[in-house]
């Protein structure tokens, strides 16, 4: 993965100096010990951003704050603290079920101002009315895509700015 990341690197910084690179995203706890291993072998200096994919189902929204800090802790011990750490993918699946949309949004709002005070950037697609969409295939996303729209909430910007008024 080393080598990939480097190549990738090279060629993206070659044809746009600009684009953000972000490091291959490890999966939750399970994740960590590759994760750790990748920057130690020098996976920090191909990259813009650090991504991980912070999940933690069927535990509540809660329980991605200390893997946010075993990931900051892993980029301290590697050197590679100064990045941005993006939460590049989170949710809940089989085990856990929403008992209804009331709930699954308050899971999204003690998600993500935790991960913001933790120091995380994070992107998230908001799909309102479109439940079904979690188990739908790449056809049925593609199609229903116009129903959804990405949303991005960073530190520096209000929580109420970039996010539906439904959810708040």
């Amino acid at each position: 993965m080393l080598q990939l990341s480097q190549a990738a690197y090279d060629v993206l910084k070659a044809v746009d100096v600009t684009t953000i690179v972000i490091t291959p995203s490890a999966t939750a706890d399970a994740g960590l010990a590759w994760f750790d291993e990748y920057l130690k072998r020098g996976g920090c200096q191909y990259s813009d951003v650090v991504g991980y994919h912070f999940y933690v189902t069927p535990d509540p929204p809660e329980a991605m704050i200390p893997l946010v800090e075993k990931v900051k802790s892993s980029m301290r011990a590697r050197k590679c603290e100064s990045k941005p750490l993006w939460n590049t993918e989170s949710g809940w699946a089989r085990p856990k079920h929403f008992a209804s949309e009331a709930e699954a949004a308050g899971y999204l709002m003690r998600t993500y101002p935790g991960e913001l005070a933790d120091g995380c950037r994070t992107h998230l697609l908001v799909c309102l009315g479109q439940p079904q969409l979690e188990h739908a295939g790449s056809d049925d996303r593609q199609r229903k895509s116009d129903d959804c729209r990405w949303e991005e909430l960073r530190r520096d910007s209000p929580l109420d700015a970039r996010v539906h008024p439904a959810l708040l």
